[in-house]
């Protein structure tokens, strides 16, 4: 392939990838994913544990 077919590909890529982008910033999903409730709770338990750390190296 040719730079300009590749060049090409990335860019209609990168188009499609705005794009949802954008539609999803101007209609977010009413409710919780699946996936986001699992991704809030590793958060929250990573912040948790992190806080834990901090508390304890910072009393020393």
């Amino acid at each position: 392939m040719s730079n300009k077919a590749l060049i090409s590909i990335a860019i209609v890529l990168l188009i499609g990838v705005l794009s949802i982008a954008v539609i999803r910033i101007q209609n977010p999903p009413k409710e919780e994913s699946v996936g986001d409730k699992v991704t809030r709770s590793i958060n929250e338990g990573a912040e948790e544990v992190a806080d834990e750390i901090d508390d304890h190296t910072d009393d020393k």
